[in-house]
């Protein structure tokens, strides 16, 4: 891990253990939302780590998945109840659509946090089917 992946870890982790304690996070799971809007906002206003993966041209930082990935460990150490996860790949299944208009549409709302973003998959649909329709995008050079 590169020194500033490493910093973005500390980062969040810093951030995670004010903002949302293990006491919290119970309280939230319990509650009917299951979701922390505010450390969710948080995390899009804040640190802007939301649109990571999101193109700079829909507001977005145009991250890599590493860069993602630390995130996402962190929000998982925490068990941060956010819709992370689910966030990413539906920014990358709208991606991988050729449709322009959605991209605008959707993925500025996407990256500053104030559409929450997920995907559904058909019952039956196989492995082979997302193997079929993969949107690769690399690491970021960082």
């Amino acid at each position: 891990m590169t020194g500033e992946l490493a910093e973005l870890g500390s980062t969040i982790r810093d951030f995670l253990t004010e903002q949302a304690p293990s006491s919290r996070v119970r309280e939230i799971m319990e509650s009917e939302s299951g979701l922390d809007a505010q450390t969710w906002d948080r995390l899009s206003r804040e640190l802007g780590v939301v649109g990571l993966t999101v193109p700079e041209e829909f507001g977005g930082a145009d991250a890599g998945f590493d860069v993602a990935a630390v995130v996402l460990g962190e929000l998982g150490r925490a068990l941060t109840p956010v819709p992370y996860l689910s966030h990413l790949l539906a920014v990358e299944a709208i991606l991988s659509s050729s449709d322009t208009a959605l991209h605008k549409e959707l993925l500025p709302e996407i990256a500053a946090g104030v559409r929450i973003a997920t995907i559904a998959v058909a019952e039956g649909t196989t492995a082979q089917a997302f193997r079929n329709h993969r949107h690769h995008r690399p690491s970021s050079s960082r």
